[in-house]
Protein backbone atom coordinates (compact mmCIF):
# COMPACT_ATOMS: atom_id res chain seq x y z
CA UNK A 1 0.00 0.00 0.00
CA UNK A 2 1.56 3.24 -1.10
CA UNK A 3 0.40 6.12 1.36
CA UNK A 4 0.33 9.83 -0.32
CA UNK A 5 -0.76 13.75 0.54
CA UNK A 6 -3.67 14.90 -1.12
CA UNK A 7 -5.25 18.11 -0.62
CA UNK A 8 -9.14 18.27 0.97
CA UNK A 9 -10.09 20.56 -3.05
CA UNK A 10 -8.37 17.01 -4.87
CA UNK A 11 -10.98 14.56 -2.45
CA UNK A 12 -13.43 17.13 -3.36
CA UNK A 13 -12.99 16.80 -6.85
CA UNK A 14 -12.67 12.80 -6.45
CA UNK A 15 -16.16 13.48 -5.22
CA UNK A 16 -18.47 15.48 -7.63
CA UNK A 17 -20.14 16.74 -5.21
CA UNK A 18 -18.66 19.02 -3.66
CA UNK A 19 -20.19 22.10 -6.36
CA UNK A 20 -23.52 21.43 -5.11
CA UNK A 21 -22.89 21.34 -1.04
CA UNK A 22 -22.51 25.24 -0.84
CA UNK A 23 -23.96 27.99 -1.22
CA UNK A 24 -23.01 30.75 -3.88
CA UNK A 25 -21.73 32.88 -1.93
CA UNK A 26 -19.60 30.97 0.31
CA UNK A 27 -18.77 29.40 -3.20
CA UNK A 28 -16.88 32.56 -4.10
CA UNK A 29 -15.48 33.77 -0.66
CA UNK A 30 -14.33 29.94 0.66
CA UNK A 31 -10.54 29.70 0.79
CA UNK A 32 -9.29 26.36 -1.02
CA UNK A 33 -9.69 23.69 2.00
CA UNK A 34 -6.66 22.19 3.50
CA UNK A 35 -4.59 19.44 3.47
CA UNK A 36 -6.05 15.40 4.01
CA UNK A 37 -4.61 12.28 4.07
CA UNK A 38 -5.89 9.63 2.04
CA UNK A 39 -4.44 6.23 1.20
CA UNK A 40 -4.42 5.24 -2.61
CA UNK A 41 -4.33 1.48 -3.10
CA UNK A 42 -3.58 -0.50 -6.79
CA UNK A 43 -6.48 -2.56 -7.79
CA UNK A 44 -6.01 -5.52 -9.79
CA UNK A 45 -8.57 -4.66 -12.55
CA UNK A 46 -7.04 -3.18 -15.59
CA UNK A 47 -6.70 0.54 -16.04
CA UNK A 48 -10.05 2.13 -17.06
CA UNK A 49 -12.69 4.10 -15.52
CA UNK A 50 -15.56 2.58 -13.83
CA UNK A 51 -18.34 2.21 -14.98
CA UNK A 52 -22.13 1.28 -13.20
CA UNK A 53 -24.17 -1.62 -13.84
CA UNK A 54 -28.35 -1.62 -13.35
CA UNK A 55 -28.19 -5.62 -12.86
CA UNK A 56 -27.18 -5.29 -9.27
CA UNK A 57 -29.63 -2.42 -8.56
CA UNK A 58 -31.54 -3.66 -5.37
CA UNK A 59 -35.02 -4.59 -5.51
CA UNK A 60 -35.67 -2.16 -1.97
CA UNK A 61 -35.12 1.55 -1.52
CA UNK A 62 -32.76 3.72 -0.82
CA UNK A 63 -32.81 4.47 3.02
CA UNK A 64 -30.17 4.62 5.85
CA UNK A 65 -26.93 6.04 6.22
CA UNK A 66 -24.32 5.71 4.04
CA UNK A 67 -20.53 6.73 4.64
CA UNK A 68 -18.29 7.13 1.42
CA UNK A 69 -15.21 4.72 1.47
CA UNK A 70 -13.57 5.19 -1.14
CA UNK A 71 -13.82 6.33 -4.46
CA UNK A 72 -12.57 4.35 -7.65
CA UNK A 73 -10.85 5.86 -10.73
CA UNK A 74 -8.56 4.56 -13.29
CA UNK A 75 -7.76 0.71 -12.06
CA UNK A 76 -7.32 2.88 -8.88
CA UNK A 77 -8.61 3.17 -5.68
CA UNK A 78 -8.21 5.94 -3.01
CA UNK A 79 -9.62 4.58 0.60
CA UNK A 80 -11.15 8.10 2.15
CA UNK A 81 -10.37 8.30 5.75
CA UNK A 82 -13.43 8.49 8.28
CA UNK A 83 -12.14 11.88 9.49
CA UNK A 84 -12.47 13.29 5.90
CA UNK A 85 -16.33 11.16 4.33
CA UNK A 86 -19.38 12.02 3.25
CA UNK A 87 -22.39 10.69 4.85
CA UNK A 88 -25.56 10.65 3.57
CA UNK A 89 -28.59 9.49 5.89
CA UNK A 90 -32.15 8.85 2.96
CA UNK A 91 -35.02 8.68 4.69
CA UNK A 92 -38.04 6.74 3.82
CA UNK A 93 -40.43 10.39 3.24
CA UNK A 94 -37.88 10.91 0.30
CA UNK A 95 -35.55 13.56 2.37
CA UNK A 96 -31.71 13.09 2.65
CA UNK A 97 -29.42 14.81 4.85
CA UNK A 98 -25.23 15.22 3.97
CA UNK A 99 -22.54 15.76 6.06
CA UNK A 100 -18.70 16.09 4.79
CA UNK A 101 -16.31 16.23 7.48
CA UNK A 102 -12.81 17.89 7.72
CA UNK A 103 -9.91 16.65 10.10
CA UNK A 104 -12.94 14.90 12.23
CA UNK A 105 -15.00 18.21 12.28
CA UNK A 106 -18.55 18.44 10.55
CA UNK A 107 -17.25 20.81 7.44
CA UNK A 108 -20.59 21.29 5.69
CA UNK A 109 -24.21 19.75 5.76
CA UNK A 110 -27.08 20.26 3.60
CA UNK A 111 -30.18 18.34 2.69
CA UNK A 112 -32.99 18.32 0.59
CA UNK A 113 -34.93 16.11 -0.98
CA UNK A 114 -34.16 12.92 -3.29
CA UNK A 115 -36.02 10.71 -5.87
CA UNK A 116 -35.03 7.40 -7.93
CA UNK A 117 -36.04 8.02 -11.54
CA UNK A 118 -35.54 4.71 -13.44
CA UNK A 119 -33.30 2.08 -12.71
CA UNK A 120 -29.76 4.43 -12.48
CA UNK A 121 -30.60 8.14 -11.60
CA UNK A 122 -30.48 9.04 -8.50
CA UNK A 123 -31.86 13.36 -8.13
CA UNK A 124 -31.24 14.84 -5.20
CA UNK A 125 -32.59 18.65 -4.41
CA UNK A 126 -31.08 20.67 -2.01
CA UNK A 127 -33.34 23.02 -0.24
CA UNK A 128 -31.12 23.67 2.61
CA UNK A 129 -27.65 24.28 3.39
CA UNK A 130 -25.89 25.02 6.56
CA UNK A 131 -29.06 25.27 8.25
CA UNK A 132 -29.70 28.01 5.88
CA UNK A 133 -32.95 27.79 3.12
CA UNK A 134 -31.89 27.29 -0.48
CA UNK A 135 -33.38 30.43 -2.32
CA UNK A 136 -33.14 28.60 -6.32
CA UNK A 137 -32.71 25.08 -5.42
CA UNK A 138 -31.50 22.85 -8.62
CA UNK A 139 -31.77 19.26 -8.81
CA UNK A 140 -28.59 17.23 -9.69
CA UNK A 141 -29.31 13.48 -11.22
CA UNK A 142 -26.76 11.25 -10.57
CA UNK A 143 -26.11 7.70 -11.86
CA UNK A 144 -25.64 5.31 -8.83
CA UNK A 145 -26.22 1.41 -8.45
CA UNK A 146 -27.57 0.05 -4.87
CA UNK A 147 -26.14 -3.71 -4.36
CA UNK A 148 -29.02 -6.15 -3.77
CA UNK A 149 -28.45 -6.12 -0.14
CA UNK A 150 -28.71 -2.15 -0.02
CA UNK A 151 -25.77 -2.23 1.83
CA UNK A 152 -22.96 -0.80 -1.14
CA UNK A 153 -24.34 2.54 -2.96
CA UNK A 154 -22.25 3.46 -6.04
CA UNK A 155 -22.37 7.18 -7.30
CA UNK A 156 -21.16 8.35 -10.63
CA UNK A 157 -19.32 11.58 -11.16
CA UNK A 158 -19.57 13.15 -14.27
CA UNK A 159 -15.61 12.65 -14.37
CA UNK A 160 -16.03 9.05 -14.13
CA UNK A 161 -14.76 8.85 -10.61
CA UNK A 162 -17.00 5.90 -8.91
CA UNK A 163 -17.73 7.21 -4.75
CA UNK A 164 -18.41 3.83 -2.59
CA UNK A 165 -20.53 4.42 0.42
CA UNK A 166 -20.82 1.45 2.69
CA UNK A 167 -24.50 1.50 4.57
CA UNK A 168 -23.50 1.73 8.82
CA UNK A 169 -27.60 1.16 9.89
CA UNK A 170 -31.22 2.18 8.71
CA UNK A 171 -32.90 5.08 9.32
CA UNK A 172 -31.07 8.20 11.22
CA UNK A 173 -28.10 8.31 12.75
CA UNK A 174 -28.82 9.01 16.39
Amino acid sequence: MKLNIFTAAAVAALFVFSAACKKADKQANSPAPSETAVAEANDSTPSKSPTLSTSDIAPTVLIGVYTMSEVQHAGKVTMVPPAYAVTFVFQADGSFTRMSKRKGKVDHTDGGDFQIAGKDALILNVTLSEKDPVSNPKPRTYKFTLSKDARELGLLGSDGKLAIFRKETKGSPN
